[in-house]
């Protein structure tokens, strides 16, 4: 069983498209852990809102398969990563960690995301506050008080999780 956490974000039928990828995701995740949902301005490119959660928990999929259930839930749901209009987005999956796995191939690991982006780092300090970042060797929750951009805004909302 390996530890894994994913980052999800959308600003197209947010509701919708949270509400899917917790309900395609959540038979291949044991002791399932979600974050408050959060709003957040777009960073570097215009549009709507994102709506932004963390959750993870325990898998048996290998990475290369958890890899590629990521990312065939996000083209079943009209990912477009040829666009180079990112104003909106359906569903964007990533995995944040797995394990304690440093790596650069099939993907970097853990990601960079996690330390530039408070849509990322919040919501995952929420449910890992304890988990040590494997290269940092800090708590995310560590990571979350260290943290300091108020160019990025975000707050917590109400979601109704079906």
């Amino acid at each position: 069983m390996a530890l894994v956490a994913i980052s999800l974000g959308t600003n197209k039928q947010t509701e919708f498209h949270l509400n899917k990828a917790i309900f395609l995701i959540r038979p291949f995740i044991n002791e399932l852990k979600i974050s408050p949902v959060y709003e957040s301005e777009p960073v570097s490119f215009g549009g709507a809102n994102f709506k932004n959660i963390v959750f993870g928990g325990e898998t048996n999929l290998s990475l290369e398969q958890f890899i590629k259930l990521l990312k065939s839930i996000e083209n079943q749901y009209g990912r477009d990563r040829s666009s180079s209009n990112k104003s909106e987005i359906t569903l964007d999956l990533d995995l944040l960690f797995y394990a304690d796995c440093i790596c650069e191939d099939p993907i970097k690991l853990p990601r960079d995301e996690i330390t530039k982006n408070a849509f990322v780092l919040l919501p995952l300090a929420d449910i890992f506050a304890d988990v040590h970042h494997p290269a940092l060797k800090k708590t995310y929750g560590q990571l979350k008080a260290e943290y300091n951009n108020p160019q990025q805004k975000l707050w917590t909302i109400n979601f109704n999780w079906d």
